[in-house]
């Protein structure tokens, strides 16, 4: 394993799942799949979603491309929402979209420590892609 690879599962966020590997496992097979193709940024899980309404699952990948240096991170993320009654994957949506991402768990009542982390996460991307760091 690389300092890259060590440096970018540090910087994951997960909540509600065990471990990126839990969070694999629950999106192989489906219509979701394609989210492993990507750079996990963070995953969401609640624990107290109760109603068709209720935002269930949200997990946030950063798209990568193939260089000749390798898989290389790009300025594009994939979005995968889950609640009881609906399901979406939203490919190829630029970092402001994390602000959608940021509105639907405050809706969803996500744990303010959630919500927190993922307003640092959203800063940090845009620096990351403002800096040229893609």
């Amino acid at each position: 394993m690389t300092e890259q690879d060590l440096e970018r599962i540090k910087n994951m966020k997960i909540y509600g799942f065990e471990d990126s590997l839990s969070v694999a496992r629950t999106l192989m097979g489906g219509i979701h799949e394609n989210l492993l193709l990507g750079d996990l940024v963070f995953a969401y899980r609640s624990t107290s979603a109760k109603n068709k309404t209720e935002l269930y699952q949200i997990v946030v990948v950063n798209e990568l491309a193939d260089t000749i240096a390798g898989k290389v991170r790009t300025d594009k993320f994939s979005i995968s929402y889950i609640s009881y009654g609906y399901s979406a994957y939203i490919p190829h949506m630029p970092v402001e979209y994390l602000d959608e991402v940021l509105e639907e768990l405050e809706k969803s009542k996500a744990d303010r420590k959630v919500v927190e982390t993922f307003k640092i996460i959203i800063e940090d991307q845009q620096n990351r892609i403002k800096g040229g760091n893609v």
